[in-house]
C-alpha cells in the first residue's frame, strides 16, 4: 500500500490540532454565558427585593438569611422607630439599664427567655412576691454570670433563681451568640471565662457594652468595630470572620446561599463536639466551664447571703442530660432545684409551643415548684434582704 500523500496527512492533522482550541472556546463561551446568567439573576433579585414592595416580604428575609452577622446587626441598628422592647436593647451588661429595674426584691431571676417566661408565670401565681428579672434572649450561663457580677452591686434580694438550658451549654465559650447562630441578631456581648487550675477566671471583656456603643461602632467608629472583632478572634471559640464580619458576599445571592450552607455545617460540627449520642462530652471545654460557672455563681450568691435556686430547662433534642451533668454539684452543695424534664419531658412535643418554648401549662408547673423552693428559702433566711446597703 502506498503511503498517504502529504495533502492527506495535512488534512488529517489540522483538525487534531484545532479540536482542543475549539473545545476550549466552547467551554469558555458556556462559562461566559453562565456568568452573564448569574449576573442577570443577581441583578433581578436585587431590584425585585430592594426596589419593589417585595423588599418587606418573607421571601426577602429568606434570600438574605445568608448575610454576615455584621450585616444583620447593621440593619438592626439602622432600623428607625424601634420598640423599647427590641432585641437591640436586651441583654447588655449595662449598669444604667440595670438601674431601671426594681432594686429591693424578694427574688431575682437570672437567665434567658425561658427564665423570663418562668418569672411571668411566678408573677401570675404569686403577685405578692416582688421580682427583678435580669438576663438576655438566649443567654448562656457565661452571660448570666457576667451580668450577675454587674447586677449584685445594684440590688437587694433574698433569693436568686438561676435558669440554665441544655441547648446553651455549648455557648459558654462564646462572647456573642452570633458567633454560632447567624440567622438572627442577638446584639449583646458578654465576657469570656475559662477554667484555670480548677477555678473560673475572667479572661476577656467586650469593648461594646450597650446598644448606643454598638451603634457608634457600626456607624461612626469602624476602628472600634475592628478592635471588637479582634477581641472575638482571640477569645471566642465559635468566632470565624467569614461568618461574622461583613464582606462583598453580602451583596450576592449565590454568596449568601454558600455562606448559610457552610454556617449550618459549622454549627453542627461545633455542637457535636459538646453533645453526642451519649450526652454531654465531659472532656470538652464548654462542659467543664459550664459546671465551673454554675458552681461559682452558687458560691458567690451564698457569699452575699442570697439563697440560690437552680432551674434546669431541658429542651427538645435532649434527654435528661442537663440534670445528669450537674446532679453531683447540686447534691454536694445542697442546692434546691427544679428539673423541667420531670414534669414536661423533652421528648413530648405537646409540651412545646411553635416557637420552641414551653407551653404555658408547663411554665405554670415550673413556677409552682420554683415558688415552693423560694418560700422555703425565704423562711430560712433573715428577714432583712441581702445586698448592698
Amino acid at each position: 500500500m502506498l503511503p498517504p500523500s502529504s495533502s492527506t496527512s495535512n488534512s488529517d492533522q489540522k483538525p487534531s490540532s484545532a479540536r482542543p482550541l475549539s473545545s476550549w472556546k466552547r467551554v469558555g463561551g458556556t462559562a461566559a454565558w453562565f456568568v452573564v446568567f448569574l449576573g442577570v439573576i443577581e441583578l433581578a433579585v436585587w431590584i425585585l427585593f430592594t426596589k419593589t414592595p417585595l423588599a418587606g416580604s418573607a421571601l426577602h428575609r429568606f434570600l438574605w438569611y445568608g448575610t454576615s452577622y455584621e450585616a444583620k446587626l447593621r440593619e438592626l441598628v439602622e432600623t428607625p422607630n424601634l420598640s423599647p422592647h427590641s432585641v437591640l436593647y436586651a441583654g447588655w451588661l449595662d449598669k444604667e439599664a440595670l438601674r431601671k429595674l426594681p432594686s429591693d426584691v424578694d427574688v431575682t431571676i437570672y437567665g434567658m427567655s425561658f427564665s423570663a417566661n418562668l418569672a411571668a408565670a411566678m408573677k401570675e401565681l404569686r403577685p405578692d412576691i416582688t421580682q427583678r428579672n435580669v438576663g438576655g434572649p438566649g443567654a448562656p450561663l457565661s452571660h448570666t454570670y457576667g451580668i450577675y457580677q454587674v447586677d449584685r452591686e445594684l440590688r437587694k434580694t433574698r433569693v436568686a433563681v438561676i435558669g440554665v438550658t441544655s441547648a446553651a451549654v455549648q455557648e459558654v465559650t462564646l462572647m456573642n451568640r452570633g458567633s454560632l447562630f447567624t440567622d438572627s441578631p442577638f446584639p449583646y456581648f458578654f465576657p469570656r471565662f475559662k477554667m484555670e487550675h480548677g477555678a473560673v477566671v475572667r479572661v476577656a471583656d467586650s469593648l461594646i457594652n450597650s446598644a448606643s456603643e454598638l451603634r457608634t461602632a457600626l456607624v461612626d467608629d469602624p476602628a472600634l468595630w475592628e478592635r471588637q472583632l479582634a477581641v472575638l478572634a482571640a477569645n471566642d471559640a465559635g468566632y470565624h470572620r467569614f461568618f461574622f464580619a461583613s464582606d462583598p458576599l453580602d451583596a450576592s445571592l449565590l454568596g449568601r446561599f454558600i455562606r448559610r450552607g457552610l454556617s449550618k455545617n459549622r454549627v453542627q460540627s461545633y455542637s457535636s463536639s459538646v453533645y453526642g449520642s451519649k450526652g454531654f462530652r465531659r472532656e470538652s471545654e464548654a462542659v467543664q466551664l459550664f459546671r465551673g460557672l454554675l458552681k461559682q455563681m452558687i458560691h458567690d450568691l451564698r457569699e452575699e447571703n442570697v439563697a440560690p435556686v437552680v432551674v434546669l430547662f431541658t429542651l427538645q433534642g435532649y434527654h435528661d442530660d442537663l440534670y445528669g451533668l450537674v446532679a453531683d454539684l447540686l447534691r454536694d452543695d445542697g442546692v434546691p432545684y427544679v428539673n423541667t424534664f420531670n414534669d414536661c419531658r423533652s421528648d413530648d412535643r405537646a409540651n412545646y409551643a411553635p416557637d420552641m418554648h414551653f407551653v404555658h401549662g408547663c411554665d405554670l408547673t415550673f413556677a409552682k415548684r420554683t415558688l415552693d423552693l423560694v418560700d422555703a428559702a425565704m423562711a430560712g433566711l433573715p428577714t432583712r434582704p441581702a445586698g448592698v446597703k
